[in-house]
């Protein structure tokens, strides 16, 4: 807790001034006090505790104390007075002045007063004397406890003994119910600032409430949006899908179909090839054998030879291998085209399938379910051309017939040699 030195008491809340005493300095609380109206310094006192009023008490100045104990009622300076030590009674005759002091006295009780008068020294007990002679309203016996020779008496010593018992007494009577009081009074601050606490935690409570409240309103309004929203999107990707995928089943069967129907003619033409490269190759086969019959029949036994013969053989098995090489290759062609001409046809019949399920759940239909639909219609890509080997096209026929035209050839020249000697 700060405090301003420029601040009056009357802006001080009662925490503050309960505490007052430990926040300022002597000095500055001196001046807070001359500078005070009556008012300020009796709220000041009535809420000071018992420690406080001790302290502040012991620490006044002359022009402070004469300023306070001006100001306040004779019921508050008996109620400070009780409540002050015995080194804060024996300060005020040195600090206030002549008429303060006597109204002091006035508004103090008995206890009080011999008290304080037997804080001052002997010496200054005949101003005292004086000042009560002067003032018809005291009472004659504190006149006679002034005197020289009622101090030396032993009367008066037992007098004083009693006295002070019954004094003491009343004193402690009395300083509790100034305690009673200042501890009420402190009870009646705590009570009040419970009650503020309260009243600020509930205002601080229903504000919360307010603010979940709307918070909570604020929550539906948001969901009902996303709500909407999500409807809203949902209904353009059911318009984008009614109108867009069947512009694309349309546009991709169109292109398979022409597809399928262009590999079923390239097969069919191909087949075509390849049963007349085959016819080819019979005709061939025959002709071959009808020409070899005949130049047997007319050449003479001496130009017949194995080297003749093999040239026949020859002749004939690369026309018959050429053909039949054309027709296998003629086969395997059209036997890929039409591999991909059905791949084509499946393709086709899984795009209408996928349109029909659209057709029949197309409100329904999400966009995991649209790709679930589609993707794997194209993935199967494995071509039948790539099983075409280049090796299924080479003449090895004709590799053999050469390889035995060369044993023929080598047995031949072998025989010739050995009939020569």
């Amino acid at each position: 807790m700060e405090y301003e030195y420029n601040s009056r008491i009357s802006n001080l809340n009662r925490g503050e001034l309960s505490e007052l005493w430990r926040l300022l300095p002597p000095e500055e609380l001196n001046e807070l006090i001359k500078k005070s109206n009556d008012k300020e310094l009796s709220l000041l006192v009535g809420h000071l505790p018992e420690k406080g009023i001790q302290v502040l008490i012991s620490n006044l100045n002359e022009d402070a104390a004469n300023r306070l104990f001006s100001s306040l009622s004779s019921r508050t300076i008996n109620k400070v007075l009780l409540l002050c030590s015995v080194s804060a009674l024996a300060k005020l005759p040195r600090v206030l002045s002549r008429e303060n002091l006597i109204r002091v006295i006035r508004s103090t009780s008995s206890d009080v007063r011999d008290r304080l008068l037997k804080t001052l020294p002997i010496e200054d007990r005949h101003m005292i004397l004086e000042i009560t002679e002067e003032q018809t309203d005291l009472e004659d016996n504190y006149k006679h406890y002034l005197t020289q020779k009622f101090e030396n008496s032993i009367e008066k010593d037992a007098f004083e003994r009693i006295k002070e018992l019954e004094d003491k007494e009343r004193y402690l009577e009395r300083r509790q119910r100034a305690r009673e009081e200042q501890l009420a009074e402190q009870l009646e601050h705590l009570r009040n600032q419970i009650s503020v606490a309260e009243k600020d935690f509930h205002q601080r409570q229903n504000k919360l409430k307010s603010i979940e409240s709307s918070y909570a309103k604020r929550e539906l309004e948001l969901k009902e949006n996303i709500r909407q929203l999500q409807e809203e999107h949902q209904k353009q990707v059911q318009e984008k899908i009614e109108i867009k995928v069947p512009e694309f089943v349309k546009s991709a069967v169109e292109v398979l179909d022409n597809k399928e129907k262009e590999f079923s003619d390239k097969s069919r033409n191909w087949n075509l090839q390849g049963s007349f490269a085959l016819g080819l190759a019979i005709t061939s086969a025959i002709g071959a054998l009808i020409y070899g019959g005949f130049a047997f029949h007319t050449a003479s036994k001496e130009n017949i030879d194995w080297f003749f013969f093999s040239f026949l053989l020859l002749k004939g098995l690369v026309v018959v291998t050429l053909f039949g090489a054309w027709a296998k290759h003629a086969y395997n062609l059209g036997n890929a085209y039409m591999h991909e001409s059905l791949k084509r046809s499946d393709r086709m019949h899984a795009i209408n399938f996928g349109k029909l399920y659209l057709e029949v759940y197309g409100n329904d239909v999400s966009q995991s379910d649209m790709k679930a639909i589609f993707e794997n219609w194209n993935l199967d890509s494995d071509s039948a051309f790539t099983k075409v080997q280049p090796t299924n096209f080479e003449p090895k026929v004709v590799e053999q017939v050469t390889q035995m035209i060369a044993a023929v050839s080598r047995a031949s020249s072998k025989q010739n040699a050995e009939s020569k000697p």
